[in-house]
């Protein structure tokens, strides 16, 4: 027995589809591998929030230090990512995202941008409201579900 869902249910999906398209297209012309680019992605996620120790990194992206490290490596020789030693105790390193990364990303993803925002706009001031509401709770159920996913998985 089928369940019926809403159109906007559908059209989630489709967004979430074509979210990973872009993802791999911008990957594609930041010249990164997918994993690095999730990677910075994921930096500069968590830079606006928290200060980013290669721990912090490697628990977002569920990977070992000696992969975290190489993947900070390949970001810090591509000009993206750059590693900051504390002045009292060298051996504390965080990570953080260059101006280039945040510059080429804004650059790539522009013309997307200002396309929803005209979109937006247009609206009456109510149903944007309710745009943004909607947006906001897609985003926190998307997090959930992928938190759920992944303590399934570890119970495996």
């Amino acid at each position: 027995m089928s369940h019926a869902y809403h159109p906007a249910t559908f059209a989630l999906q489709a967004v979430i589809a074509q979210s990973n398209v872009l993802e791999r297209e911008l990957a594609r012309l930041l010249g990164l591998n997918a994993t690095d680019y999730r990677a910075l992605s994921a930096l500069q996620q968590l830079s606006r929030q928290e200060t980013v120790t290669m721990t912090g990194l490697g628990a977002a992206l569920g990977t070992t230090a000696a992969t975290t490290s190489a993947i900070v490596d390949r970001l810090e020789r591509a000009g993206y990512a750059q590693r900051n030693r504390a002045e009292t105790d060298r051996r504390l390193v965080t990570i953080e995202p260059t101006p280039l990364a945040w510059q080429k990303i804004v650059e790539i993803m522009r013309p997307l941008m200002g396309a929803t925002d005209v979109w937006v706009k247009a609206l009456r001031p109510e149903d944007a409201q309710l745009v943004t509401e909607f947006l906001q709770v897609t985003a926190t159920h998307l997090t959930d579900h992928a938190a759920t996913l992944a303590a399934q998985e570890a119970d495996r």
